[in-house]
């Protein structure tokens, strides 16, 4: 039986969560069923009716040719360790597609844990689109502005400075109030410093670092070079180290020091299509897109003076499947997204 979540599941879920990955209690309640598990963000499988496989799929925010929309966040995919090699992801994976096409959800977005799973989730029309980068920089520890970062803030000032950081980031997958409560959670327990800098008392700039002997900072937001600076040296300091290995988007894929991050599926084709046209108002095409997995997505279409129109529900000729789809949307862009939890 496949099926949503229910409270009464929670102890099984937890207890497969923590046998798949390994984390400490505090952390799975603390985290993961505190900030990320509702009942309609977790699909499971049961047999006997003992539970299986889950997947989690909480909802994110997702901005694509300047529209915004619903993206689930896939994490937490887990199968029993007695019951691998049974097949059961597959139904489980289709069925939690199903469920985020029902429930309006525009795409679907992942990070594979392991490289071969590149390939195991491409079978289902996922196509590689987020990259990181990092680069390594020595620490000015007389940067002018350390002395102003700070290692405390109220978390409502910092939440609206880090989404409003974001506000215009194309491709991106954005952070909830309460996403943001579980990556300041997920830092602080890993004994990572969120540091900020503010001018006139408002934030202009905050990174999350970790490290003792080494510095890793996994975001930075700061515009102005001298903030920047300002909160590498204060990093460094904390950290008690030369460098840094810092975090970012990568201008593209091909960077020596870009490495890729995730993947992305449109589980409604026609919503991310109405958007590249509304991007686009001068160009005209025909596509044709065979979805297996949903359905609902195969047929023909057209897009136009910026708009999309569905001309039928029967795809004709070589039609793209949906990893060729989505790769046909993005144009050569690359996705981005961050402290994920993973």
């Amino acid at each position: 039986m496949i099926r949503l979540w229910n409270d009464a599941d929670a102890e099984a879920l937890k207890a497969l969560w923590r046998d798949t990955f390994g984390d400490p209690d505090f952390y799975i309640d603390g985290v993961i069923f505190k900030y990320k598990t509702t009942p309609e963000s977790v699909i499971l499988m049961e047999r006997g009716g003992a539970l299986v496989s889950a997947i989690h799929m909480p909802v994110c925010g997702f901005s694509f040719w300047g529209g915004e929309h619903k993206a689930s966040y896939v994490m937490g995919v887990a199968t029993d360790r007695a019951q691998r090699g049974h097949g059961y992801m597959r139904p489980l994976m289709e069925a939690a597609l199903r469920k985020m096409y029902e429930s309006g959800t525009a795409f679907c977005t992942l990070i594979p844990a392991e490289d071969w799973l590149y390939d195991y989730y491409a079978r289902f029309g996922f196509f590689e689109a987020f990259y990181l980068e990092k680069n390594e920089v020595y620490i000015n520890k007389k940067a002018p502005l350390a002395r102003e970062v700070s290692e405390c803030g109220d978390d409502d000032e910092l939440y609206r400075f880090y989404s409003g950081y974001f506000k215009d980031e194309p491709f991106h997958m954005k952070k909830s109030r309460r996403d943001f409560a579980a990556v300041l959670t997920d830092h602080r327990l890993g004994k990572g410093h969120v540091l900020v800098h503010k001018t006139d008392g408002a934030p202009d700039g905050m990174c999350f670092a970790i490290g003792e002997g080494s510095c890793l900072i996994k975001e930075l937001c700061a515009r102005d070079p001298a903030v920047r600076e300002a909160l590498i040296s204060r990093a460094g300091e904390l950290c008690g180290a030369d460098k840094a290995d810092i975090i970012s988007r990568p201008s593209g894929r091909g960077g020596a020091n870009a490495y890729r991050r995730g993947m992305i599926r449109a589980v409604r084709f026609f919503d991310a299509l109405s958007s590249y046209a509304a991007a686009h108002p001068d160009e005209s095409l025909t596509l044709s897109v065979r979805d297996g997995d949903i359905p609902e997505n195969s047929g023909l279409y057209s897009v136009r003076g910026g708009r999309a129109l569905k001309l039928s529900d029967a795809p004709e000729g070589d039609a793209l499947t949906p990893a060729q789809a989505m790769a046909f949307l993005l144009k050569g862009r690359t996705c981005y997204m961050n402290m994920m939890l993973d």
